[in-house]
């Protein structure tokens, strides 16, 4: 039963991540073009590093000590409050065994505060965005979107692979 497991975890997260990550990257870039849209990733696409797992797959830990490591990615609208998102799971208990693993799907929007965009984060012609560090010259500002920053709740489904789905807050 662990041999199965661990096989089905391995194909979720080669299968069907790149495959949601390809299928979101490929919506209108549109999307971000209103001040209520957002995309977002969740231990997922550029964030995570080849070598590096010290920040994907995304985990929280329950009171109980168990955690669950999730990764996804999306896009909101924080105006309507609608959400198209999705991802996988896996929920492990405190010594490391996995319990239940799967896929989740967000089907509300709960809220979001928005921290702003983020000066200097990208960076164009080899410098980043913001003021000059001499004198008052003006950085032209890039057509597309910008990176933002914020917490966002949403109420999503846990689908495991064996078992009945239950409702969460991500």
């Amino acid at each position: 039963m662990a041999n199965l497991i661990a096989f089905l975890t391995r194909v979720i997260a080669v299968v069907l991540v790149p495959s949601l990550v390809i299928f979101l990257s490929a919506l209108p870039v549109t999307a971000q073009g209103s001040k209520s849209n957002y995309t977002f990733l969740i231990a997922a696409g550029f964030l995570c590093e080849p070598a590096d797992y010290s920040t994907c797959p995304a985990a929280a830990k329950s009171a109980n000590d168990d955690s669950y490591e999730m990764s996804g990615a999306g896009t909101f609208d924080a105006q309507d409050k609608s959400v198209k998102a999705a991802g996988t799971y896996s929920h492990k208990s405190p010594n490391g065994n996995v319990l239940e693993t799967g896929v989740w799907t967000a089907s509300e929007l709960v809220s979001f505060d928005s921290y702003g965009i983020a000066p200097g984060a990208i960076k164009r012609q080899g410098m980043a965005l913001g003021p000059a560090p001499f004198g008052p010259k003006r950085m032209p500002m890039p057509a597309g979107p910008m990176p933002t920053g914020g917490l966002a709740i949403f109420r999503i489904r846990l689908l495991p692979m064996l078992g009945a789905s239950t409702t969460a807050v991500l």
